[in-house]
């Protein structure tokens, strides 16, 4: 479980740990990361998906632990409110939630296909139906900067990822999903206080939902029968929903986001 010190990780390591799982809690901050692990009975991983080393050494990690992987909830990701590039070079929002999610599925493929069935579930958004991608532009550099923006195309990176490795795999070895958790009362805008405040106020109860809540589609895609007839499907909570965004069915768009992902793997030969 990426991203699980707190907000929907940390509430869908609780919920997974109820239903049996055995959880590899994986997080940022030390302090609060273990504090989870220790609550679920886990163990935990540290990461900074703005470093592709560090992806790297969390999937060095994970496989000397683990011979397979069930589950890869890969939920880790964030909003930032200034553009800034990491030392790899990359725009941050685009680094961690299309580059670092991509590569450690890929990393983890062997362990995921050795458990015969396994899932991979990506936390997306709806934030992507706004947005579009720029195959000469991905990460926007050439824009004017605005963190919404960046967010949205990120998350439409997610479905392209997703979608990407679905046609990589077998459905009857590793079933992938995403899915729109809702508008959630979580930290994903804690570097835009002015937005956190208002997912969190108590006026606008009614549309937003509890990191709780939150994770019980991620819950449910982990643990529910025959996940092998949802391969490569989309969620709006725990609702199939069909994508009809043009850029999903895009080979120049597809092509684009793979090569960035191999670029950025690429790294790691340096």
């Amino acid at each position: 479980m990426t991203g699980a010190s707190s907000g929907i990780g940390a509430e869908a390591a609780r919920q997974l740990r109820a239903e049996g799982f055995h959880v590899a809690v994986v997080g940022r901050s030390e302090e609060r990361t273990c504090k989870v692990a220790d609550e679920v009975a886990g163990e935990a991983f540290l990461a900074d998906f703005e470093s592709v080393r560090s992806v790297e050494q969390l999937a060095a990690s994970l496989t000397s632990r683990y011979a397979t992987i069930d589950v890869l909830a890969s939920n880790a990701g964030a909003a930032f409110a200034e553009r800034r590039h990491t030392a790899d070079g990359h725009e941050r929002t685009w680094q961690v939630n299309v580059l670092s999610p991509a590569l450690l599925a890929d990393l983890l493929l062997p362990a995921l296909l050795g458990a015969g069935q396994s899932r991979v579930i990506f936390t997306a958004s709806n934030a992507h139906k706004h947005a579009r991608l720029n195959v000469d532009d991905l990460a926007s550099d050439r824009r004017r900067y605005s963190m919404m923006a960046a967010y949205s195309r990120s998350k439409l990176g997610t479905l392209v990822i997703a979608q990407r490795l679905a046609d990589k795999v077998p459905p009857s070895s590793v079933a992938v999903s995403t899915f729109h958790p809702g508008l959630t009362r979580s930290d994903a805008f804690r570097d835009k206080p002015v937005l956190k405040r208002l997912t969190h106020a108590r006026l606008l109860s009614r549309f937003t939902v509890s990191s709780s809540e939150a994770a019980k589609p991620l819950v449910h895609l982990a643990t529910m029968s025959s996940p092998s007839d949802r391969h490569g499907q989309f969620y709006d909570r725990v609702r199939f929903q069909p994508q009809n965004h043009p850029q999903l069915h895009d080979d120049r768009v597809r092509d684009a986001v793979d090569r960035s992902i191999g670029d950025y793997a690429a790294l790691l030969a340096r």
